[in-house]
């Protein structure tokens, strides 16, 4: 299962790129499916694909409940084998946990929040995100070099 916010990414890489990444997940879908492996591409903002799993199209990327409660929906209609978030948060939404080294004293961590994308995930299947981290809006990471 690939996970991703479509109008997000085509705002962040443009049409053309955007393109590319589909093709990218469509040619890893066909080279799975030899492996018997079912991969499927899920954008949080189609409806198409919430009516699927019997949930609501997230609107807005930012959040934080609705992407949980459609990942939520994903692993009860389907029950995949792995997640796998593709962009970075401006994609699909980190939720901010509690700091639990955080004091208030500018001395210790100055972090009160950690965004993580933990709270997504289950013990009992595999997990990850594929952030464009090299350089925002490269989409190398995902389709490779051409």
């Amino acid at each position: 299962m690939i996970l991703t916010n479509r109008a997000a990414a085509r705002t962040k890489y443009g049409a053309g790129r955007w393109r590319q990444i589909r093709l990218a997940v469509t040619a890893l879908a066909t080279a799975d499916a030899a492996r018997g492996i079912t991969t499927r591409l899920v954008a949080l903002d189609a409806a198409a694909d919430a009516r699927n799993v019997g949930a609501a199209p997230i609107s807005a990327v930012a959040d934080v409940a609705g992407t949980k409660a459609f990942i939520d929906q994903i692993f009860t209609a389907w029950d995949p084998a792995y997640l796998m978030l593709l962009g970075g948060p401006e994609l699909v939404c980190l939720v901010n946990l509690q700091n639990p080294l955080w004091t208030g004293d500018p001395q210790d961590d100055p972090d009160q929040f950690i965004p993580s994308d933990l709270p997504y995930a289950c013990p009992t299947h595999v997990f990850v995100e594929l952030a464009d981290v090299k350089s925002p809006g490269q989409v190398t990471y995902v389709v490779g070099k051409r």
